[in-house]
């Protein structure tokens, strides 16, 4: 578990809450991804605006690799598959 420093406080000005993530509270964090949703502000744009902290933890989380691996894997054999049923279709109609 992440442990969160009780002495940081959001780096909004005026707000004074407890930041929750990324030098931010939840309240602003949740502004936050509202505007980047709405195509308001980029992330790069709040970070340089110095409105949010950039991301310390890797881009691609244990998680999702581990499910995009099987995904891929899932993907790959099926089109090993279509291509062998393919290619045996295609052989039986060059033999006629």
């Amino acid at each position: 578990m992440i442990s969160i420093s009780k002495s940081a406080t959001c780096l909004t000005p005026g707000c004074g809450r407890i930041a929750y993530s990324r030098g931010i509270c939840q309240r602003c964090y949740a502004c936050a991804k509202q505007m980047r949703q709405n195509g308001e502000a980029t992330e790069t744009e709040l970070i340089d605006a110095g409105m949010m902290l950039p991301s310390r933890l890797p881009s691609i989380s244990p998680f999702r690799a581990a499910f995009l691996a099987k995904t891929a894997k899932a993907k790959a054999s099926t089109k090993t598959k279509v291509s062998l049923t393919t290619r045996t279709r295609k052989s039986a109609h060059a033999k006629r």
